[in-house]
């Protein structure tokens, strides 16, 4: 089965932000922000809980580089960059954080598939 990969606008061309896209960027810094104070506020993990959680989650598989496409990307910040999601996803993530500027979150405004990774 081939998968459809979905574009949203030309990450090269030039871009106006919409209101669409401030919304997001604001849900986005919001929700960051209350899920910072959450974990700030929450009481440390004894190393019995913390050995537990790991025993628990495991180790991840690792995956080959060839069971990733890259994705061309225009962040909220105006950066244009690259990143990676799994084959099977039909569109990247929703934000990243910009290598260049390092604004954690900024939603991904427009959004073109690059090609899979080789190995």
């Amino acid at each position: 089965m081939t998968n459809k990969y979905e574009s949203h606008g030309t990450p090269l061309a030039e871009y106006r932000l919409t209101r669409d896209d401030h919304r997001r960027q604001e849900e986005k810094e919001r929700s960051t922000a209350y899920v910072r104070r959450v974990v700030d506020s929450a009481p440390p993990l004894s190393a019995e809980v913390a050995s537990k959680l790991r025993d628990l989650l495991g180790p991840f598989p690792r995956r080959s580089p060839s069971d990733y496409m890259r994705w061309r990307v225009r962040l909220y910040c105006g950066h244009i960059q690259e990143v990676a999601c799994l084959l099977s996803e039909p569109r990247p993530a929703s934000e990243a954080r910009c290598k260049e500027c390092g604004k954690n979150p900024s939603v991904i405004v427009a959004f073109e598939p690059d090609g899979p990774f080789e190995e």
